[in-house]
């Protein structure tokens, strides 16, 4: 989306994505899960549900999904 003609320079724009990656640690106590993706980066994230912890094992393959967002806007200077 972006703005309207006559109004302030502003913009967005998101989208959802898919990754098959590789679990290489888990840790019950602080309910993380650390993955390997596809070009081989490394990334801890917290479980939504800890109980899902429990079906997973070290080099299990799982999909995540996931929403990356960008806005932009302008503001003039106040005088």
């Amino acid at each position: 989306m972006s703005s309207k003609p006559a109004e302030t320079p502003a913009g967005a724009i998101g989208r959802e994505v898919a990754v098959t990656a590789t679990i290489t640690a888990i840790n019950t106590k602080a309910h993380t899960v650390t993955i390997k993706g596809p070009k081989g980066n490394t990334e801890t994230v917290k479980a939504r549900a800890p109980k899902n912890l429990e079906a997973v094992n070290v080099g299990d393959m799982v999909e995540i999904t996931y929403a990356q967002a960008f806005a932009v806007s302008l503001d003039k200077p106040t005088k």
